[in-house]
């Protein structure tokens, strides 16, 4: 199955991350072997870390329902989106 999407901020920022990260572990185990990494992996580990992206909150408000009855609310999410729903009372 082939993914067609495209992939979002977020992903891509965390996807480089996980790249940095394993070419800073790369260097550090070469060095420890005493073995020059490709500048490639060296650049990549030399890399400041993007920021950690949190995906943006969503607030959706509902009338207040009597109790013992219910209440739907319709929402539009992207692939990926959740949300969080708390009840006051």
């Amino acid at each position: 199955m082939v993914d067609d999407r495209t992939p979002g901020k977020d992903e891509v920022l965390d996807t480089l991350r996980r790249e940095i990260h394993a070419a800073q572990l790369k260097v550090a185990i070469d060095e420890k072997f005493n073995q020059i990494p490709s500048p490639t992996v060296q650049r990549l580990a030399n890399m400041k870390l993007p920021p950690i992206v949190r995906p943006a909150r969503h607030l959706v408000e509902v009338d207040e329902v009597p109790t013992g009855q219910s209440s739907v609310a319709s929402i539009s999410l992207k692939p990926g989106e959740t949300i969080r729903v708390s009840l006051r009372r």
